[in-house]
């Protein structure tokens, strides 16, 4: 069934905005494409989708700006290519970024999951995976300037289709544009006879900020800029860890910032670099800095901010203290967390998060947002503290935890109350208030509670990570609200996929 939404515009005329379902309305995602107008909302349900018409999508952006999206998230809509063709396919479509591409698992294709030429849409919280091709096996931009956002780029292969040949770009590939990447986890592609296994740039003014690059082979960003280009890059607070080769190869013009970058063959290496390159964390590669000045990686010279040695370009060089409590995510160690050491990388950065924006986004495990001078690093989305009532009633007092936090796909949510209240319930709840599930309340040892009473002080319950309907849910900040007669006491979790 359409749903249709009304907008006054300047005129006073009516705007029509109408959500086209797939499959209810449309049998195929390129069907519903192909119905909608300007401003529409192509709205595809959960289910995989293969064959003629839910491949090399596209429409014209001359004509029509649309959103195209699931309804459920990527985990549950799935666009499976079958090794024949894009999935989605903009070529000279003119898209901009009010053009979406949201939601989706887009894997199995020996083209390019997505490709862009002169087209500039929002990519955004999209699963890419699995796609095999001569490179931009990913997402490949060419005179594109999309947003690419908040995505999972993983396991995509960039192999020559003529050998001895080159190719480049297996994560993502970028020639002749200005994009922004944002908040993208990009881990474990690889390419063969070529470069750039996370990243590949040439030729472009990329923004590439926050994402989480590791386990890529070979390097996790790569960069081809010609001396007598005026192209300028930014790589500002990624995370780049473990990638075969060079964490960052870079030439000529750049912002080189805040960035965590170990475990990598070649930490930095530079090409003829022009720019600036400061308040890094380059530690335990097996060669931090190749082809630089001597007094980059110096850190003989003085002590960056939080008091950490540095060399004159604010750079350190130690152990980033990731937190052991956050077993396969990169959350920087922190007093003010409840850890025991302090990370060298804690306001070790140059400038503030709204810099960069990462005002809302957090290096801590209890997802408070960064402040003071910006943590250095990739940040994780954060959310805002709240302050929650408690002990209203005499003799009532409030305890939970959870672990682990962040936790996949399940954690044990604790809980002590030191009277025994005559209505008691446990909820899990997300970032928009929606209840998604209701969880039976257990005592400590082992005998069952029925959810509305409790007989002892002590609870502990296991959430698997579903909903009332028994459906693993998307990454995301969740609430474990415990209610006890008329007092609440709410804890903030982090389900990371």
């Amino acid at each position: 069934m359409k749903c249709i939404f009304f907008f006054v515009i300047a005129s006073f005329s009516l705007f029509y905005a109408e959500i086209i379902h797939v499959p209810a309305d449309q049998p195929t995602i390129q069907d519903g494409i192909n119905e909608a107008s300007n401003g529409d909302t192509v709205l595809v349900a959960d289910g995989v989708y293969t064959g003629f018409h839910n491949k090399t999508l596209s429409w014209n952006g001359n004509e029509k700006h649309l959103i195209v999206k699931s309804q459920n998230g990527p985990e549950s809509c799935i666009i499976d290519i079958e090794e024949n063709g894009w999935g989605f396919r903009l070529l000279n479509m003119h898209q901009n970024s009010t053009d979406v591409i949201e939601g989706f698992t887009i894997k199995n294709s020996d083209k390019n999951a997505i490709f862009c030429e002169n087209s500039s849409p929002t990519i955004r919280n999209n699963i890419i995976k699995n796609n095999i091709s001569a490179g931009g096996c990913g997402i490949n931009l060419y005179s594109s300037n999309a947003h690419v956002y908040e995505n999972t780029i993983k396991e995509n292969s960039a192999q020559p289709e003529v050998w001895p040949s080159f190719t480049y770009g297996a994560g993502i590939y970028i020639m002749y544009g200005s994009p922004e990447i944002y908040h993208n986890i990009i881990m474990d592609n690889e390419i063969y006879q070529g470069d750039g296994g996370g990243i590949f740039v040439a030729h472009s003014n990329a923004i590439i900020r926050n994402n989480l690059i590791i386990n890529n082979y070979d390097s996790g960003i790569s960069t081809h800029q010609d001396g007598y280009e005026p192209y300028f890059l930014i790589i500002e607070n990624n995370t780049i860890i473990n990638n075969e080769h060079h964490g960052i190869l870079i030439h000529k013009n750049g912002s080189i910032k805040n960035n965590i970058i170990m475990y990598n063959e070649i930490g930095l290496y530079n090409n003829d670099f022009v720019g600036i390159i400061g308040n890094n964390n380059v530690w335990n590669n097996d060669e931090n800095y190749v082809n630089f000045p001597p007094d980059i990686g110096n850190m003989n010279w003085g002590i960056n901010i939080n008091g950490t040695a540095c060399d004159s370009f604010f750079n350190i060089s130690e152990d980033p203290l990731f937190s052991s409590s956050t077993e396969g995510n990169y959350f920087l160690s922190q007093l003010s967390s409840g850890q025991s050491i302090q990370s060298p990388c804690v306001d070790a950065g140059q400038g503030f998060p709204v810099d960069y924006g990462l005002e809302e986004f957090t290096t801590r495990t209890d997802l408070e947002w960064d402040e003071n001078y910006v943590d250095i690093g990739f940040h994780y989305e954060g959310i805002e503290q709240v302050n929650f009532k408690e002990n209203l009633i005499p003799n009532y007092s409030f305890q939970i935890s959870n672990f682990p936090n962040p936790f996949n796909p399940s954690t044990t949510i604790s809980f002590n109350v030191t009277q025994t209240s005559s209505f008691m319930t446990l909820g899990i709840y997300n970032l928009k208030g929606q209840k998604v599930k209701t969880l039976p309340v257990i005592l400590s040892d082992a005998q069952h509670c029925i959810e509305g009473s409790g007989t002892a002080n002590n609870y502990s319950v296991i959430w698997n990570g579903k909903d009332d309907n028994n459906k693993a849910i998307a990454s995301g900040v969740y609430f474990a609200r415990l209610k006890a007669g008329n007092q609440e006491v709410t804890r903030k979790m982090l389900l990371m996929k």
